[in-house]
C-alpha cells in the first residue's frame, strides 16, 4: 500500500501546493490584521469626536451661563433710562 501511495504521490507538486498555501495563509492573516486596524481606527475616531464634541458643548454651556450671569448682574446694577429720567426729575 505504501509503495502504491509513493508512486501516485508527486512530492514536488505537493511541496509547491503547501508552500503556496502557507504564503496565502500568511497573506490573509496580514489582510485580516490590516482590516481590523482600519475598523478599530474608524470607530475610535468617532468615539473621540463624540468625546471632543461633549467637552466643547460643556465649555460652551459654562461660558454661556457665566455670560448670562454677568449680563444680569450688569443690568441690575445699571439704572435704566426710565430710572435715570425719574432721578433727574426728582433733582
Amino acid at each position: 500500500v505504501l509503495m502504491k501511495v509513493n508512486k501516485t504521490l508527486n512530492l514536488p507538486q505537493l511541496e509547491s501546493v503547501m508552500n503556496d498555501f502557507m504564503h496565502e495563509s500568511h497573506r490573509l492573516g496580514l489582510l485580516e490584521e490590516m482590516m481590523t486596524d482600519v475598523i478599530d481606527n474608524a470607530t475610535a475616531d468617532t468615539e473621540e469626536e463624540e468625546a471632543e464634541e461633549a467637552i466643547v458643548n460643556q465649555v460652551l454651556q459654562c461660558a454661556s451661563a457665566n455670560l448670562s450671569h454677568r449680563v444680569r448682574l450688569f443690568s441690575n446694577s445699571c439704572p435704566t433710562k426710565m430710572e435715570k429720567a425719574a432721578e433727574e426729575s426728582e433733582n
